[in-house]
């Protein structure tokens, strides 16, 4: 090759380098301002929502946000949302998002990637009924409610398998979810918690004279509402547990309740003297379901109760209960703290 061949190739080489470098520049100088601009915060304040809806585009999104004056430019947006997929290998998912105040772009661009929507939460206290449960859910605005369920049918739902009746087949507990999610989706997580917790506490049980898991979930109901210190449950358990080894009657005020349509807060001696189900002043040996939803330390003290030789028990009225261990000093014990007799 002549010395003019080696002077065009060397001129092309120059060209395509300063080329290459003028790219370089230009995309080291892009990545730069990309990172600059991932880092800027967010107009926003501590708990806004934002509700990205199933099919809607980087480019909706970015005018949503513009809208809302939470960023102030869709444009710049937009390039960083798509680059971001680009590099990740991902795409924003519709849900519910919650920004906050020390939010950058780079964050909520991450949550609305990864799908991390904004959790909502529901509490449902050791003791309360399914009725009780299913009160608080429809005051919820966030879930979508079975209204048409009756209890029964919500749970042969959940768990088709199930002969039991409802009634304490939900565990105690706080429950997270999301926007749009179902009544149904709630309890079938607290159905299951429940079957894992009583399975877990059988496994552990002393000896005691129950035929089941389910009895003890029964008895656990009972100690449940019959303890009003934590300390005392233990006792509480010990108490009906002695009482189911000899035959004698629970005789337990909570059961009758629970066997009576419409309650008004009075019990009287009628309601001992009447004949139902739950009427175990009445009827030897468990209730057939359980009156309420009981926590682990219920159906853990029922299964492994106190050594005792009591029998008795009377609310001292101060959430404490007297525990006695013959009819002579339970007498005793409901004359000085129920009627107030020295």
């Amino acid at each position: 090759m002549n010395s003019k061949g080696h002077s065009i190739k060397k001129r092309l080489l120059a060209v395509v380098l300063i080329g290459l470098g003028i790219f370089s520049l230009v995309a080291g100088g892009s990545l730069i301002m990309l990172d600059l601009y991932s880092r800027q915060a967010l107009h926003v304040e501590d708990g806004r929502l934002v509700k990205i809806t199933q099919g809607m585009s980087v480019t909706q999104l970015s005018r949503l946000l513009a809208e809302r004056q939470i960023i102030p430019s869709v444009r710049s947006f937009v390039v960083y949302v798509r680059v971001a997929n680009w590099i990740d290998g991902a795409t924003i998912k519709a849900g519910e998002y919650q920004l906050n105040a020390n939010d950058t772009v780079a964050d909520v661009v991450s949550r609305f990637q990864a799908g991390v929507v904004k959790q909502y939460r529901v509490t449902f206290p050791e003791g309360w009924t399914v009725s009780q449960w299913r009160d608080h859910i429809r005051s919820l605005r966030d879930l979508i409610i079975v209204d048409e369920a009756d209890d029964q049918t919500l749970l042969q739902t959940i768990a088709p398998a199930t002969d039991h009746l409802p009634e304490g087949m939900f565990y105690p507990d706080t429950y997270y979810f999301r926007r749009g999610d179902t009544e149904i989706s709630v309890l079938r997580r607290a159905h299951h918690r429940m079957q894992s917790v009583l399975a877990e506490e059988w496994a552990l049980r002393g000896e005691v004279p129950l035929n089941s898991a389910y009895d003890a979930l029964i008895l656990a109901s009972v100690v449940e509402k019959e303890t009003g210190l934590a300390d005392d449950r233990s006792l509480v358990a010990s108490v009906f547990v002695n009482r189911l080894s000899v035959g004698q009657r629970l005789e337990s005020d909570p059961t009758v309740i629970y066997g009576i349509t419409d309650f008004d807060g009075d019990l009287t001696r009628l309601h001992l003297r009447t004949d139902t189900p739950y009427n175990t002043y009445r009827r030897h040996g468990l209730p057939p379901t359980p009156i309420c939803n009981p926590g682990r330390a219920a159906i853990s003290a029922v299964l492994n109760p106190a050594v005792s030789d009591y029998f008795y028990f009377v609310a001292r009225g101060d959430g404490s209960s007297q525990f006695s261990r013959t009819l002579e000093e339970h007498e005793a014990a409901v004359r000085r703290y129920q009627l107030g007799i020295p």
